[in-house]
């Protein structure tokens, strides 16, 4: 009886899905996203990428903000990526000099790489994304880059380590005093 009635002690269980760029993302003033989430009624659990300053004032309604679907946003950067990183013009570029045994070698490193089907490896490269209204820049991090090709740091060339994507956004309006939030276009 004691047992039966003892409580039960609960395992929290922990989210599958992390939010891959989290601390990365940053919006056309400087503000940074954080991961958020909701659940719909059935218990799905839906991750967002929300402004930070929408996270701290929830009450403004005159706030511009952005709320961004997390899956959605992570699949289009990592897609973005694998077009970069399978560029041939790319993969002589960050290291400049090189002969064509050693492009050849980058190019068999980041074939593997884009080849994962599991995009965290491909995400753990960017440094840092800026989304304005139209447009979505990437920037490669040079000392991942590096670590992943396996050159020395002082070699590579840190012109070539942005990625400047068209963007759409769609206005989501909401029931509540929230005001408008810019989404990614649905297709």
């Amino acid at each position: 009886m004691l047992q039966n009635g003892a409580a039960k002690v609960r395992a929290r269980k922990t989210a599958k899905q992390r939010s891959l760029l989290c601390g990365k993302l940053f919006d056309e003033t400087g503000d940074r996203l954080a991961p958020s989430h909701s659940k719909t009624k059935t218990g799905v659990r839906l991750r967002y990428y929300v402004s930070h300053r929408l996270i701290r004032k929830s009450g403004d309604v005159k706030l511009d903000r952005w709320r961004l679907p997390a899956q959605e946003l992570e699949i289009k950067v990592a897609h973005l990526m694998r077009e970069r990183l399978n560029d041939m013009i790319f993969i002589g570029r960050p290291v400049p000099n090189r002969s064509a045994e050693d492009i050849m070698a980058y190019r068999n490193i980041l074939q593997k790489l884009c080849a994962d089907k599991d995009i965290s490896h491909m995400l753990d490269l960017v440094e840092r994304i800026d989304l304005s209204p139209g447009a979505l820049t990437i920037t490669i991090d040079p000392v991942k880059l590096v670590a992943t090709i396996k050159v020395g740091a002082d070699e590579i060339n840190e012109g070539v380590q942005t990625i400047r994507a068209p963007f759409q956004l769609r206005e989501a309006w909401r029931g509540d005093k929230a005001g408008p939030c810019r989404c990614i276009r649905q297709h």
